[in-house]
This record gives C-alpha cells, sequence and structure tokens, in this order.
C-alpha cells in the first residue's frame, strides 16, 4: 500500500518589528568659522595681509597735488615720484597731506641718507642746538685730515624745497649744479636751494642730492 502523506505544519509569519521612532533634537544653527569661547579666551587675532604696507608718513603736512594713481606730490614735479606716471595735469587742485620724503643724500664713500628732516653735518653735529632740540638729524662726518668743522654745513627742508647752509665752516661748503663742473662756495648762514643732482662739497667729503622725481 502507498505511504500516506505526512503534513508538516508552516509556521505563521512574524510581522516585522517597527522601531520605536526618537523624538528629534532640536536645530541649533552655529555659524561657519565662529571661534568656540575656548579660543577667544586664548587665540591671538591673525594679522591683516597689508596692515602696515599703506600707512601714511608721519612727515609735516604740507599742500600737494594727487597723481591719476593716487600718489601725493610736490606740485612743481614734473613726474610722480613715487610711479613715475607724468603729472600734466589740466588744472592742479591743491590738497592737504603729509610730505613724503625729498629724496636721499649720497656720499662719496656709498653710503646713503632719506631726506625726511633737517640735517646737521659735521665731525660733531650732535651738540647742535636743533639737534639737541630734536629738530635735526645729527649726521657725523668722518675725516682724517680734519678738514670738516666741528659743525659744517646743514640740510633744511623747507616746504618741498631742500637747501643747503654753511654753518660758519673754517673751509667752507660748496656746491655744483646738475651737469656742471664749477663749485660755488655756499654764503655762510644763507640757505640756498638746490635741486636734484647737486653736488655739495664739505672739507674733503662730497655728497649728491638725488630724487625720483627729478630735476624742476
Amino acid at each position: 500500500m502507498p505511504e500516506e502523506a505526512t503534513a508538516v505544519a508552516v509556521p505563521a509569519a512574524t510581522p516585522p518589528v517597527t522601531p520605536a521612532l526618537e523624538e528629534p533634537k532640536p536645530f541649533t544653527a552655529v555659524p561657519l568659522g565662529e571661534p568656540t569661547a575656548e579660543a577667544q579666551e586664548t587665540r591671538d587675532p591673525l594679522p591683516i595681509a597689508g596692515a602696515h604696507a599703506h600707512e601714511e608718513p608721519q612727515g609735516p603736512r604740507v599742500r600737494g597735488v594727487i597723481c591719476s594713481r593716487g600718489h601725493f606730490n610736490d606740485p612743481a614735479a614734473p613726474f610722480c615720484s613715487v610711479c613715475g606716471i607724468s603729472m600734466v595735469q589740466k588744472t592742479l587742485n591743491l590738497v592737504e597731506g603729509p610730505r613724503p620724503p625729498l629724496g636721499v643724500i649720497v656720499f662719496d664713500d656709498g653710503t646713503t641718507y632719506t631726506l625726511d628732516t633737517d640735517y646737521v653735518l659735521g665731525r660733531e653735529p650732535e651738540n647742535d642746538p636743533a639737534v639737541m632740540a630734536g629738530t635735526a638729524r645729527p649726521l657725523a662726518m668722518a675725516d682724517p685730515d680734519r678738514t670738516v668743522s666741528r659743525v659744517h654745513a646743514g640740510l633744511v627742508i623747507d616746504g618741498w624745497n631742500v637747501k643747503a647752509v654753511d654753518r660758519g665752516s673754517a673751509n667752507g661748503t660748496f656746491i655744483a649744479g646738475p651737469g656742471d663742473d664749477n663749485w660755488v662756495p655756499l654764503i655762510p648762514y644763507q640757505p640756498t636751494t638746490i635741486k636734484p643732482g647737486t653736488r655739495i662739497r664739505v672739507g674733503q667729503r662730497v655728497f649728491i642730492f638725488d630724487s625720483h622725481g627729478g630735476t624742476r
């Protein structure tokens, strides 16, 4: 006889378990890059790029003109002393601003000094009253042959002009204009305006006044 089929019990399907929903946390907006309270206490502020690159000069305030690129200049300058652009303009609108250095003086030994204030030149210029009062800067000159007086000469900045003056020296102060080989003695204590390219002879020492603004 054929065997009877045995019934197999099939387990009932288990319904899927749905996970319990959690209550969402409240959203708090935090600006990107905002430092924490701890960082604010310990971190130094970041430097600003170029913060000191465009600081105004601290010279006396004078009246001048501004070139098309924004540089402050001598009204009589044919070219900008900073960028070299022509200063030829239809109108010259004078404005007040801090005077920049008016050039440099270059000595026969190559040493260079910026003309941003008055100078007193000599073997011992530090004892001059203007130097002691802080209105002029001393420029001691090495002179083994003693042809330079203790206080020999001075350079005076008057507005946009540079003036040379003999301070009653024993051997005199001489100047030679741009391209000129003739030495002219200065009258003691009488300031004389000099142009860029002028050479000045103090005893046996010689220096030249130079400026990016060129001759005027």
